[in-house]
């Protein structure tokens, strides 16, 4: 496990997957611990988003296996110590071009800062064929009041959005009325209907609230879509989820390439993008 630690601020960061697995902020636990029933942390993901419809990827005019949210999250990063905090790079490989034949080099970057952390996302293109892929963030964040009548998420853009349905992990284009003026009361039962997922936000930043009182804020400039989630009848911890790309519509078989939410980049490209957490 790697530490980075200030007076106010503590993370440990695994080379698996370069997730963060712990943050400590004032003296108390901030991240969820991986403990049933979600035994994951802060997973990145990538090259995908979500699901794929029937869990493939169709590239090339062949169908490939691609897991839900992608393969980084479980492969060893390499880990490189900075003044500023880590760098995890992840490279193809032989195992990832078997279903994902595309050249690439992903780095996560970790830094502190005095009241919360930062992570960077770099995703570069070192080969002469077009890269396509989405990335996001999952980190799951402790409740300490288990009640939930009290805690609501306020964005920083007074919008309106509804929220994009799934089944079985993909979206089926039916839609609720959900964020009203930029604010959501967080509802247990909302989760039973899976994530609660919002596209294409003009808000860049969200602020968890229980009461009166903020207990973190989230800034995720970069990232058009939004996803909200906790494991169904789970009141210990809320994931927070900016996303550039999302999950497939059902009956999705067109190329990786049509794919709604990817990203392209070209030979020699790279695409940076940051989130923030304040306590």
């Amino acid at each position: 496990m790697h530490i980075l630690e200030n007076e106010a601020i503590r993370l440990e960061v695994s080379s698996l997957g370069a997730e963060l697995k712990r943050v400590v902020a004032h003296d108390k636990e901030r991240l969820w611990a991986g403990n049933e029933p979600w035994q994951r942390s802060s997973p990145v993901l990538f090259p995908v988003v979500g699901r794929c419809f029937e869990d493939q990827l169709r590239i090339n005019g062949q169908r490939q296996p691609m897991s839900q949210h992608g393969f980084a999250r479980d492969m060893e990063f390499e880990v490189v110590e900075r003044l500023d905090g880590l760098k995890l790079t992840l490279k193809d490989s032989e195992a990832t071009r078997k279903h994902y034949p595309f050249a690439f080099e992903l780095s996560i970057g970790y830094s502190l800062l005095a009241d919360g952390f930062q992570v960077e996302y770099d995703i570069f293109n070192p080969n002469g064929k077009p890269l396509p892929f989405s990335i996001g963030a999952h980190p799951g964040f402790v409740l300490e009041d288990k009640d939930w009548t009290e805690y609501t998420l306020e964005f920083n853009v007074k919008e309106n959005a509804d929220r994009h349905l799934l089944r079985d992990g993909c979206f089926d284009k039916r839609k609720e009325a959900s964020l009203v003026e930029g604010e959501l009361a967080l509802k247990l039962q909302d989760f039973e209907k899976d994530a609660i997922v919002y596209m294409n936000l003009e808000s860049d930043e969200v602020v968890l609230k229980q009461g009166n009182k903020n207990v973190l804020k989230m800034e995720f400039e970069g990232f058009p879509h939004f996803g909200i989630w906790t494991k169904a009848g789970c009141r210990d911890f809320i994931c927070l989820e900016p996303w550039l790309g999302h999950a497939d519509y059902v009956g999705f078989n067109q190329s990786i390439e049509s794919k709604a939410g990817i990203q392209i980049l070209q030979s020699g490209e790279k695409k940076s993008l940051s989130w923030k957490v304040r306590f």
